[in-house]
C-alpha cells in the first residue's frame, strides 16, 4: 500500500490526506501522537458506478426512476420540458395540450 498522504505536527495537528475513497481510524494524542489511519473497508461507502440514462424525458402519466441511489455518476442528468401548446377553442378560451 503506497502514502496516502502526510500529518506534520507542531502545537496542533496539520497536513493532508488524499485517497480515492473514505478513510477512517483513530488518533489519540498525549505528548505524542498514536494512531492508525487506513482505507475505509465499510461497503456502505464503496459505491458502483451509475449505469442507467442522463437525459430523461418525463411521461404525462408515469413516473420515471433513476436508480441513483448510492452510486458514483460521470455527469449530470438532464430532464427535458414537457411539450405544451396552448390553442384558443371555439367558445374563445384557451385550451392547453400537455405531453
Amino acid at each position: 500500500m503506497g502514502s496516502i498522504g502526510a500529518i506534520k505536527i507542531e502545537d496542533h495537528l496539520t497536513g493532508k490526506l488524499s485517497a480515492n475513497r473514505r478513510i477512517s481510524g483513530k488518533i489519540r494524542g498525549e505528548q505524542k501522537l498514536i494512531g492508525v489511519i487506513q482505507p475505509s473497508t465499510d461497503s456502505e461507502f464503496h459505491h458502483k458506478e451509475y449505469d442507467g440514462e442522463y437525459e430523461v424525458i418525463p411521461k404525462a402519466y408515469e413516473k420515471t426512476v433513476l436508480e441513483t441511489n448510492k452510486r458514483i455518476m460521470k455527469d449530470d442528468i438532464t430532464v427535458h420540458e414537457i411539450p405544451i401548446t396552448i390553442v384558443t377553442n371555439l367558445s374563445g378560451g384557451s385550451t392547453a395540450c400537455i405531453g
